[in-house]
């Protein structure tokens, strides 16, 4: 088992013929599940968490092939379990790695100024935001802070901050009764057409649309954006 951002291009190997499965999460709800320190920090540094030993291989095992049969039934239902499972699976891992190294938390390098532009968004997203004012919270240029914020992370601030806002609306339509237009302003969204164009790019349908698909189902916290949590099992040959 191996944990890893996508910060930099990175190249796994193992034995040949092994059952692999690869699950790929967006920034955003990774920043949102606010883990511990000592998982979280190594991940945002793109630094490889690993994890062995044969009971956790086989409970990782059936727990990936089901997250991979959930995430392809294209049932929000399913997802929304799988979104919950896997918090659970990480908190567990950070557990781990408290127990084999105690000082890791305390010994942790400061973040970079793209891991702290990131915090600053996950902090302020629901306030109105610009360019400007994100890359001044950690003392840059503006054209300086996208471009060292794309390198480190492979998007731009803008589309970060929207996936953001767009995970904190996808909360706010499964969990309360706040209208539409309400809970795209609390979300950080400054009028309703910007709301419901980032939702429906995002989600591929509407926020109301969205809620009404999870009433059908059960009221849980759904995965964002739609489809961006992926599970892959690939047979090395």
């Amino acid at each position: 088992m191996c944990l890893r951002g996508q910060r930099r291009p990175h190249r796994l190997s193992c034995d040949d013929g092994p059952l692999m499965y690869w699950l790929t999460l967006p920034l955003a709800l990774f920043l949102s599940w606010r883990l511990p320190e000592p998982l979280s920090a190594p991940i945002l540094r793109g630094t490889a968490l690993q994890r062995s030993g044969q009971h956790d291989a086989i409970l990782d095992q059936l727990l990936f092939r089901r997250w991979h049969n959930d995430l392809g039934s294209g049932s929000i239902a399913h997802q929304a379990l799988v979104c919950l499972e896997l918090t659970a699976f990480l908190q567990r891992f950070a557990l781990t790695i408290e127990r084999d190294s105690p000082i890791q938390a305390t010994q942790a390098q400061p973040g970079s100024h793209a891991d702290k532009m990131a915090q600053f968004i996950v902090a302020h997203y629901a306030e109105p935001l610009s360019i400007a004012v994100i890359a001044a919270s950690v003392g840059l240029h503006p054209h300086y802070a996208m471009q060292l914020f794309r390198d480190a992370y492979g998007m731009s601030l803008l589309a970060y901050l929207t996936q953001y806002r767009v995970a904190h609306a996808q909360q706010l339509l499964a969990t309360s009764d706040e209208s539409v237009l309400t809970v795209g302003l609390a979300a950080g969204f400054g009028s309703a057409s910007r709301f419901y164009g980032a939702f429906k790019a995002a989600c591929g349908m509407s926020p109301a649309a969205y809620r009404a698909s999870l009433k059908a189902g059960p009221q849980i916290v759904p995965i964002i954006p739609a489809g961006s949590v992926i599970c892959d099992a690939s047979a090395r040959v």
